[in-house]
């Protein structure tokens, strides 16, 4: 891996290894009363975030890419996904010992993350793979819309929050998860409909994204952020960019905080 350009870590370009990347990355608190929030995904060059069965999205990227995808977890309290993507791909919980532990309680997260899986309505399968976690470390996020008996048999399996009557207002969750869970940073991993909601609230601070080099083509499949059109085109800055053979792993600053954070953005 090479780094190309990094605004947030000492030293110019070169050769990396990914793990000492990903140990030295560092997060600021969230601003106010909310967790400092990123998204990590994987696109393909014609800008493609979707491409096919469940399972699939895994075999896009490189080892490289995987291991990005799991160590951005290593500097968040708590992994934020929408059910889609759990209904997709299944991911389980990740395995901790002691050691993993231990470090993230000296970074100052939980020994832990917890899990939190947005289902306004519930419908979530009782053996996913992400509740043998333990239900102290897997939270769904519901709203009022929810059948009740759905809950009752998922709060067996996992903590439920029930929030807004109809649709699940993300400035809000970010406000509950700071205040009631003690989330300060939070590591998201989409799918593209729960990141347009966290773009248009206001709540995404980070992009991270793999530029895998691949063409889908096709139509009408899903970009990284998907939902209602904005008034206005929302800006982002470069934080970072690194190598890997054909690769590219970009970061990007999106909210005022974040570029408030990083000097020289």
């Amino acid at each position: 891996m090479r780094r190309l350009f990094d605004r947030t870590m000492p030293g110019g370009p070169g050769a990396v290894d990914v793990h000492d990347v990903l140990s030295g990355l560092t997060f600021p608190d969230g601003a106010g009363d909310r967790p400092y929030t990123w998204v990590n995904m994987i696109v393909s060059v014609d800008g493609k975030a979707v491409f096919g069965p469940p399972g699939t999205t895994w075999t896009v990227g490189s080892e490289v890419d995987h291991a990005i995808f799991k160590g951005l977890r290593g500097s968040a309290d708590a992994v934020l996904t929408g059910a889609g993507v759990m209904l997709a791909d299944d991911i389980p919980y990740p395995r901790l010992d002691l050691h993993a532990q231990a470090r993230r309680e000296a970074r100052g997260l939980r020994p832990k993350p917890l899990w939190i899986i947005v289902s306004g309505r519930a419908q979530l399968p009782c053996d996913l793979q992400v509740f043998r976690g333990g239900r102290e470390n897997v939270l769904v996020v519901v709203t009022e819309r929810a059948p009740a008996e759905q809950c009752r048999t998922l709060a067996e399996k996992a903590q439920i929050l029930v929030l807004g009557a109809s649709t699940i207002d993300m400035g809000e969750l970010g406000r509950v998860l700071r205040a009631r869970y003690g989330i300060r940073r939070l590591y998201s991993i989409g799918g593209p409909t729960l990141n347009g909601a966290m773009l248009a609230a206001g709540t995404l601070d980070e992009l991270f994204f793999t530029l895998a080099p691949k063409l889908h083509g096709g139509h009408g499949l899903p970009s990284m952020v998907e939902g209602p059109n904005p008034d206005q085109l929302s800006g982002a800055s470069l934080l970072s960019v690194y190598q890997a053979n054909d690769e590219l792993f970009l970061r990007y600053a999106v909210s005022p905080h974040a570029r408030e954070a990083w000097p020289g953005v």
